[in-house]
């Protein structure tokens, strides 16, 4: 192992995000290494030049910016890359080939297809069916009567994020239904899967873990809820309420600690899944899992691989205290090339 220090990049398009991001992710690297990471972020336009990157890093308590050419033991983490972010992240995991990546293109961009995920994952995900790009109204009228869903369907494109596009419909409202569904399929495919309604709440809601590698296995070990109407798109771009797992289920009277086992088991069988037969170099070794619970079972609705507000996670053993990427640093820390 180097004895230098290691820096992870942070390339993204958000600025004052990614800046509070890396104090964050330095601190908690105080907290787990004896000798912390370096965070740095650098806005994806100004990675044209690898041996010249300008840069905001966070260390020794302190911001910084400075130029450096990144080392072969060092990291990068694509974060927050806009609605173009799929077309983005190629292109910036191409121009850092070589180099350690936390969520390469490749195995990103087939968890970013709802309908590879819905393959891979198999009945971990609710019941669905494909509706390809260009489904006439008739053929969808007729696969939507054979779907077994007795309450609510949800719709969405096969490939998308936070909430883009998707909708929740009575499966009983086939007009309205079918005519959604044609008019996302005259640009994309469409994924439809029966909606799971949260037990013991009227209220609909998902908890998004971060599941982290640490070297030798994956780690849920924080999360953060958001909570929305019975019938809405539990989404915060979309107007759901971001809120604390711990608070969420005290809320709703449910047992955190029985719950807590069951996100953990879950997750961590989830991103196995997801990493089968895939090399270390390849692997997505950091992401976030969306679930939902229905009669004690866990359903997961969603994995990204370039999960949105890490800024909202805390620890699922301590309620108060900010985690975002956990034993991920003593992995970063002991890596390298």
């Amino acid at each position: 192992m180097s004895n230098s220090v290691r820096r992870v990049f942070i390339i993204s398009l958000k600025t004052r995000q990614s800046i509070r991001l890396i104090k964050d992710l330095y601190l908690e690297s105080v907290e787990y290494l004896s000798s912390p990471l370096i965070f740095s972020f650098i806005h994806y336009r100004d990675i044209t030049n690898l041996k010249d990157l300008s840069i905001v890093e966070y260390f020794d308590f302190s911001y910084r910016r400075a130029t450096v050419k990144p080392k072969r033991d060092d990291f990068f983490f694509f974060w927050e890359l806009g609605v173009e972010e799929e077309a983005l992240h190629k292109k910036l995991s191409y121009l850092t080939v070589g180099f350690n990546q936390l969520n390469p293109y490749t195995i990103s961009e087939n968890v970013s297809d709802k309908l590879w995920l819905h393959k891979r994952l198999k009945d971990a995900m609710p019941p669905y069916i494909c509706f390809p790009k260009g489904s006439v109204l008739q053929e969808i009228r007729r696969k939507l009567r054979d779907f077994e869903s007795e309450d609510l369907v949800i719709v969405k494109p096969r490939k998308g994020t936070e909430g883009w596009g998707v909708r929740i419909f009575p499966i009983e409202n086939l007009d309205a239904l079918s005519e959604y569904v044609s008019k996302l399929c005259r640009g994309y495919d469409v994924i439809l899967e029966k909606f799971i309604r949260p037990s013991r709440s009227s209220c609909n809601f998902v908890v998004r873990i971060a599941s982290a590698f640490d070297g030798e296995t994956f780690r849920a070990e924080s999360s953060f809820s958001i909570l929305a109407g019975q019938t809405e798109v539990a989404s915060h771009l979309r107007g759901g309420r971001i809120l604390s797992t711990y608070e969420l289920f005290t809320q709703l009277g449910m047992n955190y600690n029985e719950f807590r086992h069951l996100i953990k088991v879950r997750s961590q069988q989830v991103s196995y899944t997801i990493n089968r037969d895939m090399s270390e170099e390849n692997m997505l070794k950091y992401m976030g899992i969306d679930l939902v619970f229905s009669d004690e079972k866990v359903f997961v609705i969603d994995v990204n691989p370039r999960p949105s507000g890490l800024q909202y996670l805390r620890s699922l053993e301590n309620p108060e205290k900010i985690c975002i990427f956990g034993n991920l640093h003593r992995y970063i820390y002991s890596s390298s090339k």
